[in-house]
């Protein structure tokens, strides 16, 4: 399935931050900076939505979480259980993380924490999609995905455009989607968390270098969004996010989380609609099935771009999540 085309904006022109990123060898001591949004199912809100999220820049993390919306029609929450899946895996990324700086991260551990969290405390229904991914300070990135969330890493290249080398973000590497099919992504729950993660998690190691751009959203995002409105997006908003000023480079952030949140939320809205084509509708005439327009879901979106720490942290960093 080719993604649409969409009008991309003007590339950022070629300044010297650019270069710096362009010609940036992979190296020790980096860092991320993080924005997240979520907009939630608008009959959900109240209740926060389900899909759940974390960015933390002091262990170099992040997650997204979909709860499986299919356990509302038997009285249960699906929200709660994303959100202690990924307050359990936050707790072991940061605890190991803390207590061993030199070490390179391990999901596995962080799974095996959030497993015993949950065995700990009273059983909570549910079940959920998991994406992680964590940073040593090396550029080591590490990433596990179990089910229909998508982990998207952005690489700037140089493009000649009017005669000058412009700026522009290239998608490096896409995850995989986990499935049994059509509409049924691979999941978790509190009994079944290891044993999932063993059997049907994608895991690989990339490494990653400054100037590179991580984007985790939940399936609200991927259904409704195509790949090529995603990096127009990314594009507006690169000139902020590539910028040395760390306060410059949170409001790139932050503007492109909300910016990527909101288009995905109104595409999803526009349900039936036969004039709205979507990867979710052609997904969907794939299978055999007759579905036009957007897919209405919750929306969760995690970004980050690396920086090299001798460029600084950003003053009261603090974790962002809504769990």
């Amino acid at each position: 399935m080719l993604p649409r085309r969409v009008k991309g904006r003007p590339a950022l022109a070629l300044a010297p931050l650019a270069r710096a990123f362009l010609t940036a060898a992979p190296t020790a001591g980096l860092t991320l900076q993080c924005a997240a949004s979520v907009v939630p199912h608008p009959e959900k809100s109240a209740r926060g939505g389900e899909d759940a999220m974390f960015a933390d820049e002091d262990c170099g993390a992040l997650g997204v979480a979909d709860g499986v919306g299919g356990w509302a029609s038997s009285g249960v929450d699906p929200g709660i259980f994303s959100r202690a899946l990924l307050r359990g895996c936050h707790a072991g990324l940061s605890a190991h993380s803390h207590a061993s700086q030199s070490e390179e991260p391990s999901l596995r551990r962080a799974v095996c924490a959030a497993a015993e969290a949950l065995r700990q405390g009273r059983e909570i229904e549910g079940t959920a999609t998991l994406l992680l991914a964590q940073m040593a300070p090396s550029g080591v990135l590490q990433v596990m995905n179990v089910g229909d969330s998508a982990l998207l890493t952005y690489r700037m290249t140089a493009r000649e455009s009017e005669g000058q080398r412009r700026l522009a973000p290239q998608l490096l590497l896409r995850t995989h989607e986990g499935t049994h099919g059509f509409n049924f992504p691979h999941q978790v729950s509190s009994s079944t968390l290891l044993e999932e993660c063993a059997r049907n998690a994608l895991e690989f190691e990339l490494l990653v270098r400054p100037g590179d751009v991580l984007v985790a959203v939940t399936d609200g995002v991927t259904d409704n969004v195509f790949e090529s409105h995603i990096q127009a997006i990314l594009t507006a908003h690169l000139e902020d996010i590539l910028n040395t000023d760390t306060r410059r480079c949170a409001r790139g952030l932050e503007g492109f989380a909300s910016e990527l949140a909101r288009t995905a939320n109104a595409i999803g809205i526009r349900q039936d609609d036969p004039s709205t084509r979507t990867p979710f509708s052609e997904q969907a005439k794939m299978y055999g099935f007759a579905m036009e327009g957007g897919k209405l879901d919750d929306v969760a979106v995690v970004c980050a771009v690396v920086r090299p720490s001798s460029a600084g942290r950003r003053p009261n960093s603090a974790l962002l999540s809504n769990f």
